[in-house]
């Protein structure tokens, strides 16, 4: 018979085609998605510039479909991934034969895309595509569509269709991501669908699109989603459609043009607070269910700084709704994203729990509420050209958030506007003079987001709005917002806008002409570090002022200084290396004083002659008001830094600290404490330790006794209190450490029982917690308090939900305990990985020996180095503030001993680099010793504490 070979493999083949087919669905999703994951660059910050600028105005019509856990049936293969399809209407503005657009971790064959064009005189027509030539470049996140023969694409509009899956990380990450919870009244397991395309793989990994920050486009989307579920978006929810097996779809309005890295998609089990703006804006703060009660404080300050922003800029807030929510885990690459009206952030940063919530922890909260709000008009409405302009985003967010607090809450305004003011100005200059790791405000060097377009951002906004006025900085930041609404802008758009408000103002430059910003902002932006404004005896009586780099570079800058007499406040400009007037800045002794960059009001320091210097002391000592809060704040601070470079002798920083008996304002004391807690731990164990502890507990007793123990809710003065307790309990204060054994003792009495927390028990403020804990069981002789300390700290452990506790301080406090066996007990139990390695610091710290860890280390040589953490931190705790001859040569002897060759080169490395660092503390005490404590014994003579 003969063998019909077509006949009898016909349903061989099709079975094998159907068994391919289920393979490549069952497994093939989670088999790219491990290659993406392992294989393929995940993301970058930013992605180069590639699309080729030849399309316009796009509106994407997104429906996605994410599968995660609810109540919605999905296949199991399905999990973790979401289905896609976007139908993308856009005009093509230069002729192509190929459509590029980004897109990344997306699975889809290139017969699911369709090309339509639509004239404007006939209906849509299909364009044939080149499907076996369609090219994914991978390193650079594109997706390029060829014509079939290489058919132009001429000027008009076009649609494209693509259906797609993606995939969704399984831990918090940029890109598609879940978080997980528990929650609820059975505290079951939750999960949450989220994005954040700022950095990493971006909304690429969402959607095919134009992801570039200059592509603005409009999004129509909608949700299926699990019935039991929430999902948010950036425009205001329309409907919600429920389906059956547990599903529903939420349908969205459309949103204004926006860059893509701002779109963003929520879906879980969510509750809200809700309040109403001032023209009518919904804003909700959302979080998992039953967490929102946390969120009052952050929606408030979110309500807040839109009603600022709307009454401030003509500019007013464009959607119908701006949500907030709080996720329950978040990418460790940022704390919040700015979406166009959704801000997503981790949940510490948007919710407070008053049981426990220190003042620095409610702060936090309400800066970035009102950061990511200021967002929603400088880098949302108005959007940067490219990633190097970053601080056009977030250099205003740094800046007016301030205000956005200050009008939520006008009794904060020390802390929230001279206090920030001043903090930002200091943190910016500080890492702006670091020899090879500054960098310019507008650079291409990594990484994107640092501490330049933040703080040194905001720190030259409030120069400019000094320099100009600020009428004039708000006339023109009107101009620039109206400007440039949704669309994008770089930091030239900026300077137009400010140097038309100027003229229009009459604001002239150091040459008496219409100022140019562009000419005046390019020296702070396009280059590294900032001046400094040296003032040199010349003969007895007059004073020449020159200016220098921090960085000794050649480079120079035109400085807007606001000058101080005993008369008057005046303003010139510095330029070139001598100022440019002679009259100004050539001139006789100031008498009484005069004070340069009165207020912080330049981005400058002032390096002050030693009678120019002693005459504002004098006028400090005789009142201590006559300069301002951030002014005395900006002394000590210049002075702090022109001695620890050298510039300046130790004693002149030293005398200007006498005035500090008269000081009560948080900016200055900061400062000062800041130094005082230094020098304490550099002296711990030194022989003259009670002459430094006497110093600080002098300087510091008016503001102590006048502050005392009185937490009242304004910001600025539970700062303060919580300052002074802590620098006086470290320095031994008699009376601090009394009040903290007796806080504590009572704090024992009432919470030792407790099963549910310290909140409520303790009877203290948080901002008192840490010191009382710790100085209080310090000072303890009983095995009992220390047992009550750790089973409350286990309670933390076991019960702590989401929000803040008091598990880190009861953890630093056991390691105040005094007793050495208790302590060796507890090193065992940080071995065993029953504590956390940062008890090991507390430990260190408060051993009053010195060799409690090193004997240890001795005694347990490899199994600390077994210990389930990195032996940097046993380290680091080892040597904090070891500074005295004799130490550093019992931590070099070690390296001779047998102890020493179990290290293995990375082992050894670590603790060769604690050795150079007790080098480092001997040779401060070499250059600062003597003349500190000279000067002590001059201003202070017996200890008496």
């Amino acid at each position: 018979m003969a063998w019909d070979y077509q006949s009898n493999t016909q349903p061989l083949n099709h079975r094998t085609d159907e068994i391919n087919l289920q393979y490549r669905t069952t497994y093939g999703l989670k088999i790219l998605q491990w290659l993406y994951d392992n294989l393929v660059v995940i993301g970058k910050v930013p992605w180069e510039k590639a699309l080729k600028g030849d399309v316009k105005e796009p509106v994407y019509n997104l429906s996605i479909t994410p599968y995660i856990p609810g109540s919605g049936n999905y296949q199991w293969y399905r999990n973790m991934t979401f289905d896609g399809t976007v139908l993308t209407t856009f005009y093509i503005i230069k002729p192509t034969s190929a459509i590029t657009i980004n897109a990344h971790r997306l699975s889809f064959d290139s017969t699911d895309i369709v090309l339509y064009v639509l004239p404007a005189d006939g209906p849509q027509k299909i364009i044939d595509l080149d499907h076996a030539n369609v090219v994914k470049d991978y390193d650079r996140g594109l997706l390029i569509i060829p014509t079939l023969n290489n058919v132009v694409l001429y000027p008009q509009e076009y649609r494209l269709r693509i259906q797609y899956n993606g995939f969704i990380f399984q831990n918090p990450s940029e890109g598609d991501s879940s978080n997980t919870y528990y929650g609820g009244l059975n505290g079951r397991k939750g999960w949450i669908f989220t994005t954040d395309f700022e950095g990493g793989p971006g909304s690429r990994s969402l959607l095919p699109c134009w992801d570039e920050p200059t592509y603005k486009g409009q999004f129509n989307i909608d949700v299926t989603h699990s019935s039991d579920m929430i999902a948010l978006s950036n425009a205001l929810e329309t409907n919600t459609i429920i389906y059956d097996k547990g599903w529903s779809k939420t349908n969205f309005e459309t949103t204004v043009p926006m860059s893509s890295y701002l779109l963003a998609v929520c879906v879980g089990h969510f509750s809200n607070l809700a309040k109403v703006s001032n023209i009518g804006t919904l804003t909700r703060l959302w979080t998992w269910s039953g967490m929102e009660q946390y969120g009052e404080l952050a929606l408030n300050v979110t309500v807040g700084t839109m009603d600022f922003m709307n009454n401030y800029f003509t500019f007013y807030y464009p959607l119908k709704k701006l949500d907030v929510m709080a996720l329950p885990e978040y990418t460790e690459d940022a704390g919040a994203m700015e979406n166009f009206g959704l801000i997503i952030g981790e949940y510490s940063l948007f919710m407070v729990d008053p049981d426990y919530s220190t003042t620095l922890d409610i702060t936090e909260v309400a800066e970035t509420a009102a950061h990511e709000v200021v967002h929603q008009w400088f880098g949302d409405s108005v959007t940067l050209d490219w990633w190097n302009d970053i601080f056009l985003n977030e250099g205003f967010a740094q800046y007016w958030f301030a205000n956005g607090i200050n009008y939520t809450y006008p009794e904060q305004v020390d802390y929230a506007i001279d206090y920030n003011r001043f903090f930002i100005n200091h943190l910016a200059m500080k890492y702006d003079c670091l020899p090879g790791s500054s960098k310019p405000v507008i650079s291409d060097i990594p990484p994107v987001f640092g501490i330049e377009p933040y703080y040194k951002g905001s720190a030259l906004l409030n120069l400019l709005n000094n320099a100009l006025t600020p009428v004039v900085f708000q006339a023109g930041l009107n101009d620039y917002l109206s400007t440039y609404e949704f669309g994008n802008a770089n930091p030239q758009n900026l300077w137009e806008s400010l140097s038309i408000a100027a003229a229009q103002n009459n604001i002239t430059d150091w040459n008496g002409k219409p100022l140019d910003v562009s000419s005046f902002m390019n020296a702070y932006t396009l280059q590294t570090s900032y001046p400094i404004i040296t003032l040199s005896l010349r003969g007895t009586s007059t004073v020449q002022a020159t200016q220098q780099s921090c960085l000794k570079d050649s480079s120079l800058w035109n400085i807007p200084i606001f000058t101080q007499t005993s008369q008057s406040t005046t303003f010139n400009w510095f330029v070139n290396t001598t100022g440019g007037n002679d009259a100004t800045w050539l001139r006789p002794l100031p008498s009484p004083y005069r004070v340069d960059n009165a207020g912080s009001t330049s981005f400058a320091r002032v390096n002050y002659d030693d009678k120019s210097w002693y005459s504002i002391q004098s006028a400090l000592f005789s009142n201590v008001n006559s300069f301002s809060a951030t002014t005395r704040a900006m002394l000590l601070d210049d002075a702090r830094f022109f001695f620890e470079n050298d510039l300046w002798d130790i004693t002149k920083y030293l005398d200007l600290t006498l005035y500090l008996t008269n000081e009560d304002s948080l900016a200055p004391l900061e400062q000062a404490i800041g130094f005082f807690t230094t020098i304490l731990n550099r002296f711990q164990y030194q022989p003259e330790i009670l002459a430094v502890q006497n110093y600080v507990i002098q300087s510091t007793k008016n503001a102590y006794n006048k502050f005392q123990y009185n937490i009242n809710g304004i910001w600025a003065n539970d700062r303060i209190v919580q300052m002074l307790v802590d620098v006086n309990n470290l320095a031994k204060n008699r009376l601090a450490r009394q009040i903290s054994q007796t806080l504590f003792n009572d704090f024992v009495l009432k919470c030792k029982y407790s099963q549910s927390g310290t909140g409520k028990c303790s009877g203290l403020h948080p901002n008192l917690r840490p010191s009382t804990y710790c100085y209080g069981l310090l000072q303890s002789n009983t095995i009992d308090d220390f047992n009550a300390v750790d089973t409350l700290y286990e309670w933390t452990v076991k019960n702590a939900g989401y929000l803040q506790t008091d598990g880190q301080n009861l953890l630093n406090a056991l390691g105040c305990y005094q007793t050495q066996t208790i302590l060796k007990h507890t090193l065992n139990q940080i071995l065993a990985g029953n504590y956390p390695s940062s008890l090991l610091y507390s430990i260190g710290l408060h051993d009053q020996s010195g060799m409690l860890l090193l004997d240890y280390l001795y005694e347990n040589t490899q199994d600390i180095l077994d210990a389930p953490f990195d032996f940097q931190d046993y380290v680091n705790a080892l040597f904090q503030n070891w500074s005295t001859d004799s130490q550093y040569e019992l931590a070099a002897n070690f390296e001779d001993s047998f102890n020493y060759e179990i290290f293995d080169q990375a082992q050894k490395r670590i603790y060769s680099k604690g050795v150079t660092g007790i080098r480092r503390n001997i040779d401060w005490m070499d250059d600062y010793k003597q003349p500190l404590l000279s000067w002590i014994a001059k201003h202070f003579g017996e200890t008496n504490i």
